[in-house]
């Protein structure tokens, strides 16, 4: 009421229309009224016709726009807030966030490019810029821009492990390990990253140890069907076709309804030279992708 009151005795002042549009916007995440998502927008609205270079407002109008679903509204609004503001780096990163969720991938590139230069060192920016440097197929730009995000935060476990990854793409597996070692070393009980070490581990020819950060990485996630997968098909390199077979066959009486297990387990019935087998553990891989469907 006290803003209300202010914006009322003095309708010129942009601040007090952009603090208003604040409460409102607190108001609709508490409540998800539209009304006070609608108050907000034209309290945004009303900032940026008073003020038209209020950066904060047009940022704000923007999220304001997303809550409501209206994505080209939020775009515009940031767009125009980059015209006036072309060095807000969180602008630029949330419109390359937008961009990538529309996959215009260029124009995400682009615009997360420019924000990880204006926020030097922000790491959940490099992240993102490396994320889309690899779907873009620039692998040598994603570990360069990786290792910026390393020297920012040295004992972030995801960025080591987003690096290893990126490695083993580059057909460096000695580089993923140690990577993805420093990454467990920090977060001894994260599957994503023991699963991570497990792929560099076997792709280097270290089976045994794969194996083990298999079983490590399943030990704190254990219905994981691409683990299981993974551990499987790594036994039966080994030499431990019976392990695989029996850790597939338990997996499947746990949860039987995915495919990739009763897939896995055909694969490895028709290296034996196990035809029949494999033709069954093939059939109920096709009925679960029905049921799963």
């Amino acid at each position: 009421q006290t803003l209300e009151q202010a914006a009322r005795l003095a309708p010129d002042d942009a601040r007090t229309a952009y603090l208003l549009g604040n409460v409102r916007a607190a108001q609709t995440r508490e409540t998800g009224s539209r009304a006070t998502l609608e108050a907000a927008i034209a309290a945004y609205e009303r900032a940026i016709a008073i003020d038209p270079a209020f950066g904060a407002a047009f940022y704000n109008l923007a999220l304001a726009h997303l809550a409501d679903g209206d994505v080209s509204r939020a775009v515009e609004a940031l767009q125009q807030l980059i015209a006036v503001q072309p060095d807000d780096g969180e602008a630029h990163r949330l419109l390359a966030t937008i961009f990538t969720d529309l996959r215009r991938i260029d124009e995400a590139l682009r615009h997360m490019t420019r924000a990880a230069e204006l926020l030097p060192g922000h790491v959940p920016a490099l992240l993102q810029l490396s994320q889309l440097q690899r779907q873009a197929e620039q692998l040598d730009d994603a570990i360069a821009t990786l290792r910026q995000a390393q020297r920012a935060e040295p004992h972030n476990a995801r960025v080591l492990r987003d690096l290893g990854a990126l490695y083993l793409a580059t057909g460096q597996p000695d580089r993923a390990i140690g990577a993805l070692n420093r990454a467990r070393d920090i977060a001894p009980d994260d599957p994503a990253t023991l699963f991570s070490l497990g792929v560099a581990l076997r792709s280097g020819g270290r089976l045994r140890d794969a194996i083990a950060a298999f079983e490590s990485s399943l030990r704190h996630n254990p219905h994981d069907s691409t683990t299981l997968t993974q551990l499987s098909e790594t036994l039966y390199a080994s030499g431990q076709p019976d392990r695989a077979i029996r850790l597939l066959q338990q997996a499947i009486h746990a949860r039987g309804d995915d495919p990739q297990l009763y897939y896995a387990l055909g694969q490895i019935y028709t290296a034996l030279g196990q035809p029949d087998r494999a033709n069954e553990a093939y059939r109920m891989y096709a009925e679960a992708r029905v049921v799963a469907a």
